[in-house]
């Protein structure tokens, strides 16, 4: 199951999370899931929503963020199915820029005022 937002605001970001989910997908097919999995990903699941590519990914006792947890699968899609395709490379982009979110927080921060920050957003798209 995919569940995505409804807000995605580019359909370069709508793109890029797709390409995710088919890269998951195609890794997950060739991995089997530890015993642990599920409370593991319930755990990622939450940090993920709650604090986003910033947030702690629990993984076999190393501390990643989720955005660098994220790059890795991109990175081991690319090993494994070959070269990295423009939807890997759109998704590692999208990994290393500002959220749109965090845009908005700052525009919000710098001026002030919340038509700032719904322009920033209206922008993005």
């Amino acid at each position: 199951e995919l569940s995505i937002c409804d807000s995605v605001g580019s359909l370069g970001r709508i793109r890029g999370l797709l390409n995710l989910a088919v890269m998951v997908g195609a890794l997950s097919l060739s991995k089997p899931l530890r015993p642990y999995y599920h409370q593991v990903h319930l755990q990622n699941r939450w940090n993920a929503a709650r604090h986003g590519l910033e947030g702690k990914f629990i993984d076999r006792g190393r501390s990643l963020s989720l955005g660098q947890k994220l790059l890795e699968v991109v990175s081991e899609f690319g090993k494994r199915f070959g070269s990295l395709k423009e939807g890997a490379r759109l998704l590692e982009r999208l990994t290393t820029e500002p959220l749109p979110a965090q845009v908005q927080l700052s525009s919000y921060k710098r001026s002030g005022s919340l038509k700032s920050a719904v322009k920033v957003s209206l922008l993005e798209g």
